[in-house]
């Protein structure tokens, strides 16, 4: 007995294409975020001036390099400088065969100074962004150097010159020229911190009025040469000498009016 099968339509499963389940269902109604729940959880409160100038500094500190080795060699160079001028000073209260030894320390403190300074000048070649603008960079390391040239020239003069007898004048303007000297070593290493405004200013007036005291004694030694000696060649030599020592004290101004421009462009 043959049996026959029903013939029976049996559901066929097959498997959507990639296209087919990509493409979305017109007839499926789309879906939106609340919008009161998407303002909670995505929106911000706007940026107050106060927000924005901590981001802006955030943004300048990460463009200023992190460390920088100016502040450093200015240190040093500070430093040279008040040493220069302390053995210069004892230089002048030895007896003149003691001389010699302080003449070679200053001219060793000299070369020192130029090395520092020829640092100073490869770094700022080098630096794409410095801490303060390149030209104070240069000023300063410039002026720094010159007070050192200055010392150490006025202590060649005295041995080339054979001068062992010293006016007062010249120890007068010596101990302005010190004075000055120390209030520069003072207030440089402040700088690397603008919050030491005041102090630097208050240094920098200080050593404006070491220079004024300088060009007093000075223009009164000048005329007491010319009033009281009468060799010649001997107010040369005295007045060649001081003349480096108040060019000295100039050099020290000049770095105070670098230091109080350097705050006026960053008040």
């Amino acid at each position: 007995m043959e049996l026959i099968t029903p013939n029976v339509n049996r559901p066929t499963h097959h498997k959507p294409s990639i296209a087919q389940r990509q493409k979305p269902n017109s007839q499926t109604p789309l879906k939106y975020f609340d919008t009161t729940t998407a303002n909670r959880i995505f929106a911000r409160p706007p940026l107050t001036i106060k927000d924005t100038a901590v981001k802006f500094d955030r943004l300048l500190q990460l463009l200023l390099p992190r460390t920088s080795s100016f502040y450093d060699l200015f240190d040093k160079s500070a430093a040279n400088v008040l040493e220069s001028g302390r053995v210069f000073r004892k230089m002048l209260d030895a007896s003149p065969s003691e001389r010699k030894g302080y003449r070679k320390q200053l001219e060793d403190l000299e070369h020192r100074g130029d090395e520092i300074t020829h640092t100073i000048y490869n770094e700022l070649s080098t630096t794409f962004i410095t801490p303060i603008d390149r030209e104070d960079i240069h000023g300063l390391a410039s002026s720094l150097d010159d007070i050192v040239d200055m010392i150490e020239a006025a202590t060649l003069r005295m041995e080339l010159y054979n001068i062992t007898t010293l006016p007062s004048s010249v120890i007068a303007l010596a101990d302005v020229l010190i004075r000055s000297i120390e209030e520069v070593s003072r207030v440089l290493p402040m700088l690397s911190d603008m919050r030491n405004e005041m102090r630097i200013r208050e240094g920098c007036v200080r050593v404006n009025s070491y220079e004024n005291q300088a060009d007093t004694i000075y223009h009164q030694a000048i005329a007491d040469l010319f009033n009281t000696v009468s060799d010649a060649i001997e107010i040369i030599k005295v007045k060649e000498l001081l003349n480096d020592l108040e060019t000295a004290t100039d050099k020290c101004e000049q770095v105070a009016n670098l230091l109080e421009n350097i705050l006026l462009k960053h008040a």
